[in-house]
């Protein structure tokens, strides 16, 4: 229902945005922008053709169609800021949306609709974008370091290195709330993501729709490669690429909380590191889940986490099938190298070549404690391989067993009624019978 709900938001706000007036403009117009006031596709030509008012504040009058300045036969678009002279005002969208982006600069960095920004950009859409750049590349911003709240992008993105649906490098100074982006995004090369290429900044309630795909490593269905902490976000498009994916991160070093994935992810080298959330992570991951298919084409696939190299995993689930052509695959991890493991689950189907177990392929190191796997659908008869399943560390339950609150009441927080505020429900109807995180139900 989640799922549904936030692609009818995503649409709902496109059609809001061009409720209103619009505007096209031409090339041949004389646009400008000194009054701080953009009501045009010329007002807003003339901003980016000019670097001494970049460091202005603007305000957005209507939805703007850029259809008519750049296109494929008038040219790409020129990006407001870039390396050289950065954008670091204010522009103001008041709610309103820019349509018809056309970038075609596949051999060029810091490419979007801003290039290169520490400015502060809100309120605004970026629809029906086509942009292929290089390095730096995303439908609203190529690089920020500003603030950015309340802004999305929907389109198609293509780039190399560090391309987003919405920006494609995301510094630690950032602030970004509330954004999201329904772009499908393409990168030759690492760091891709349906949100963020690269992310250092914490992030609140954002989201991506979006499918990813990657010819380079660490690819994720929100994020490529993150290293900020992460609340309430989540991704559901399906991602597509060759090592460290995630249906979430690709690579995470920061904090995850409450987040979670809906979309298959799909590893296609000999470098895998493949989960339904993260494909590696060395970060603590609490109250999280992932329902997405994993499969991978060599080792470490798993259907919340690929590889887990460090911080505690608590509270989280998947329900994915896991498939892996190589070795340690598992339900939740594929292998768990450092940080302990505590009250969660898998229920999917898991099939690999060896180290494999319903929960975990291979504990390598750290410990695992009241967790469980069902027995009837992961297939499996162990909970990680070479382990000994107990209630006290992880235990194989049939599909009866895995929906009764008796198998988690005295080891959880949990309960039958979401209206009790426990970490866990478990209501015999939410998903399919199974316990489910109560702040993010499915």
């Amino acid at each position: 229902m989640k799922k549904y709900l936030w692609i009818f938001l995503l649409s709902a706000s496109i059609l809001f945005a061009f409720s209103g007036c619009s505007s096209n403009g031409t090339a041949d117009t004389a646009g400008s922008f000194e009054d701080g006031t953009i009501s045009s596709a010329a007002d807003l030509l003339a901003l980016a053709s000019d670097s001494s008012g970049w460091s202005g504040d603007y305000l957005l009058t209507c939805n703007i169609s850029l259809s008519d300045v750049c296109n494929a036969s008038d040219g790409s678009w020129t990006p407001i800021g870039n390396a050289t002279t950065l954008f670091t005002g204010t522009f103001d969208g008041a709610g309103y949306a820019i349509s018809d982006l056309y970038i075609n600069s596949s051999g060029s960095d810091y490419q979007g609709l801003f290039g290169y920004s520490t400015g502060t950009i809100r309120n605004l859409g970026v629809v029906n974008c086509e942009i292929a750049g290089g390095e730096y590349t995303g439908g609203l911003i190529g690089l920020n370091n500003g603030i950015v709240t309340n802004c999305y992008a929907a389109g198609s993105i293509s780039g190399s290195r560090r391309t987003g649906g919405l920006i494609g490098r995301n510094y630690s100074s950032a602030v970004v709330t509330g954004c999201y982006a329904g772009t499908s995004v393409t990168g030759s090369e690492s760091n891709v993501g349906g949100l963020i290429g690269t992310n250092s900044a914490d992030l609140t309630d954002c989201y991506a729709t979006g499918n990813v795909t990657s010819a380079g490593e660490s690819a994720g269905g929100l994020i490529g490669s993150n290293s900020g902490d992460l609340t309430d976000c989540h991704a559901t498009g399906i991602v597509n690429g060759t090592g460290y994916l995630g249906g979430l991160l690709g690579e995470n070093s920061g904090v995850v909380t409450s987040c979670y994935a809906e979309g298959n992810v799909i590893g296609t080298d000999s470098d895998d590191f493949v989960g339904g959330l993260i494909g590696v992570s060395y970060a603590d991951v609490t109250g999280c889940y992932a329902t997405g298919d994993v499969s991978g084409s060599d080792d470490d696939v798993g259907g919340l986490i690929g590889d887990k190299e460090g911080g505690t995993l608590s509270d989280c689930y998947a329900t994915g099938d896991v498939y892996g052509a190589g070795d340690y695959v598992g339900g939740l991890l594929g292998e768990n190298c450092l940080g302990d493991v505590t009250n969660c689950y898998a229920v999917g189907e898991v099939n690999g070549s060896s180290y494999v177990g319903g929960l975990i392929g291979d504990l390598s190191m750290g410990s695992v404690s009241y967790s469980c796997y069902d027995t009837t659908t992961t297939g499996q008869s162990v909970g990680y391989d070479g382990g000994t399943d107990s209630v006290s560390t992880v235990m194989g339950y049939a599909t009866t067993l895995m929906k009764t609150y008796a198998t988690y009441s005295a080891n959880w927080d949990i309960s039958t009624s979401a209206a009790d505020n426990k970490t866990w429900t478990i209501d015999g109807i939410l998903n399919s019978g199974y316990p489910y995180l109560t702040v993010i139900a499915p």
